[in-house]
């Protein structure tokens, strides 16, 4: 008799246990955060010239994006000047990141706008 309550409990515990196992709602992932390198990318003379200059943002405000050699700057009112770094032709990020500049251009080839996010840290 010992051994029919024996096996019946350990064949309730398997079946428990693949029970939990095969259960989808069980979330078994884990998120780790970190922050990603940024890989600076090359921008042509040509590219550089589409995207170098000022633009008036819709607060009112003048972006000045400006390039010394190889480098790249962003002037915003209030703010000093920063340094961008290239990760394609159109999109610019601060080392930070907490500026991101997407340049999108016409069909012609010249720059007609830009998307600038900005988070405070």
């Amino acid at each position: 008799m010992k051994t029919l309550y024996a096996s019946l409990a350990i064949v309730t515990l398997m079946i428990s246990a693949n029970a939990l196992a095969a259960d989808p709602d069980v979330n078994t992932s884990v998120t780790i955060k970190g922050a990603a390198r940024i890989a600076p990318v090359y921008v042509s003379p040509d590219e550089a010239r589409e995207i170098v200059g000022r633009y008036v943002l819709d607060n009112g405000k003048t972006l000045n994006m400006t390039q010394k050699q190889n480098r790249y700057y962003v002037e915003i009112p209030g703010q000093s000047l920063i340094q961008l770094i290239p990760i394609s032709a159109t999109t610019f990020v601060s080392s930070d990141k907490s500026i991101q500049l997407k340049f999108t251009p016409a069909m012609d080839g010249r720059t007609t706008q830009v998307i600038a996010r900005y988070v405070e840290g």
